[in-house]
């Protein structure tokens, strides 16, 4: 369970998905991606379509504060607006430069196989 729904970080510990893990017991204990399913990410998907954003490995993507705090979406990245609606999280916080730099990744498997695997 901690592998399937453990891992959102936001600089302490690893935080749970409670909503998943409330239908994971209310379904038979059966592993599920129930984020994606009860996400509705369709204004995701949205935005992936009309900007023909390339769907790479997110195992280690380095970003600074301000990528990350940017709402525009006219001109906001793909891993910023994922890490925005929970499909990435925090790894690591470094500093280089006097500026913090964010080492994101997935949070879990729930949220890696369906976009790993489109």
């Amino acid at each position: 369970m901690k592998k399937w729904y453990n891992g959102y970080n936001f600089l302490g510990e690893g935080v749970y998905n409670p909503f998943d893990i409330l239908l994971f017991f209310s379904r038979n204990k059966i592993y599920s991606n129930y984020w994606f399913e009860t996400g509705n990410p369709s204004f995701l998907i949205e935005v992936l379509k009309q900007n023909r954003y390339f769907i790479s490995d997110f195992e280690n993507i380095e970003m600074d504060e301000s990528n990350l705090g940017n709402f525009d979406i006219d001109h906001i990245q793909l891993e910023t607006l994922l890490f925005q609606t929970g499909y990435l999280t925090i790894k690591e916080v470094r500093t280089r430069f006097n500026q913090r730099v964010y080492h994101l990744t997935y949070p879990h498997l729930e949220v890696r196989t369906p976009i790993a695997c489109p």
